[in-house]
């Protein structure tokens, strides 16, 4: 594997003069350069064994020290200057498979089938900012392929992740996580660890996949969404709003579900979301 060294600022900045490559910044690129962070993230993620779907691995640093310890790592990276040096870096590596592309637009079930035999894999990545929630809904709408999610996000996006209902930080994405047995804060990676330096801190956030309730998470989704429609307005506007309730049937959802309409989003918790949630496919049956 050893060609460059992916820890170091001078052989990094010298690999982008060479190849006049600059950092991409737009797509947000700061590299990890600090191996002993990606080897807590890798202990974090608990791949030891285990096939790994790695998010925007870069120049590779966190990969570096998954392949050892890891069944089979496979990595999707958007940029074609990451891709080419991380098939040089890792050609010798028999359990690494890289897929040039968006993330977004990946299918994570084939993924999986093709590489890992039907069997559930983790997911570990190091999120661009500007698509963090996006790259999260996806990788957690994809629970019956992926056992957890282990990412390194803003810190203030972390904050924001883990918080619970009626704390400041709580919104739509929280409550959506909260479908799931658990978003955890894990550890605090300042941006000293990075090149170049970026104006944030990070932290590693990781959420466990398995689901609390038995309704679909796309119904839960659905009401999440739907509740948080208008942050200032009231449950039972955005309840009416979102779904297209007549008066009645939005009285009634909310009668059902034991809840007091007046109340906003942010303040209720996931079983409220999922008794709601029932309460509009109910009242859409006419039940």
């Amino acid at each position: 594997m050893g060609h460059m060294n992916i820890y170091s600022i001078s052989e990094i900045k010298n690999f982008f003069e060479k190849g006049s490559l600059a950092p991409l910044r737009s797509l947000g690129q700061n590299f990890l350069i600090n191996g002993s962070v990606s080897e807590r993230i890798t202990e974090a993620s608990g791949t030891k064994g285990r096939n790994v779907l790695e998010v925007g691995p870069g120049l590779g640093s966190i990969t570096e020290k998954l392949l050892p310890v890891s069944k089979q790592v496979v990595s999707v990276e958007i940029d074609r200057g990451m891709c080419s040096f991380l098939k040089s870096h890792f050609s010798e590596t028999e359990n690494f498979t890289l897929i040039e592309g968006d993330f977004l637009k990946t299918d994570i079930e084939v993924i999986c089938q093709e590489n890992f035999g039907g069997e559930k894999a983790v997911l570990v990545g190091n999120l661009p900012y500007y698509i963090t929630s996006k790259c999260i809904i996806k990788a957690c709408e994809a629970y019956s392929f992926l056992d957890s999610v282990t990412v390194m996000v803003q810190k203030e996006v972390g904050e924001r992740l883990v918080a619970g209902a009626g704390e400041g930080e709580y919104g739509a994405i929280s409550a959506f996580l909260s479908y799931f047995s658990g978003t955890e804060y894990l550890f605090d990676v300042s941006r000293e660890n990075f090149y170049p330096v970026p104006e944030v801190d990070s932290c590693i956030i990781r959420i466990d996949l398995r689901p609390r309730f038995d309704i679909d998470l796309k119904d839960y989704a659905d009401a999440v969404r739907g509740l948080f429609l208008m942050r200032r307005k009231t449950v039972k506007n955005n309840l009416k709003n979102y779904y297209r309730l007549s008066a009645s049937d939005t009285d009634a959802v909310l009668e059902k579900a034991g809840i007091d309409g007046k109340r906003r989003a942010e303040t209720m918790t996931a079983e409220e979301f999922v008794r709601v949630a029932e309460a509009v496919s109910k009242t859409r049956d006419g039940n």
